[in-house]
């Protein structure tokens, strides 16, 4: 894996790679499962946690011995809550329908609602700052 993420690997690898993370399930495609989980995640929500009870959220601020100011959003509003840094960048569902829906309509090249490796390396091929960003630098 650290090969591919290298400035020299091939970029079919890199597509690939980057295939094979987004495909959550591991269904050989990208379907809208997969493209919700990756919206979730690039907000910064974590929805395997609601999945899994045993596993909770803490609230860091609950724990820190030292007291921090309040933050109020544009100066004015109801002051932040507890917790609120988890809930502010969730996508509500709609919003969700809304992108992916506009990423099939500008993507696909087959009919369906998901995402085959050709499809995703003809979007890929739309973004050359992909190869740039997809490495990593040691």
């Amino acid at each position: 894996m650290v090969s591919v993420l290298s400035h020299n690997a091939r970029k079919d690898d890199k597509i690939l790679c980057a295939f094979k993370v987004y495909d959550f399930d591991g269904d050989d495609f990208i379907g809208r499962r997969d493209l919700e989980k990756l919206l979730d995640k690039l907000c910064g929500y974590n929805s395997d946690l609601e999945q899994q009870p045993d596993l909770q959220v803490v609230d860091v601020t609950e724990i820190q011995d030292v007291e921090t100011p309040p933050i109020t959003a544009s100066g004015e509003g109801r002051q932040a809550q507890p917790g609120d840094g988890l809930k502010a960048n969730r996508l509500s569902d709609e919003e969700k329908r809304v992108i992916i829906d506009k990423i099939f309509e500008e993507s696909l090249m087959s009919n369906e609602e998901k995402l085959c490796l050709d499809d995703f390396a003809h979007i890929i091929s739309k973004s050359p700052d992909f190869f740039k960003t997809f490495r990593v630098r040691i």
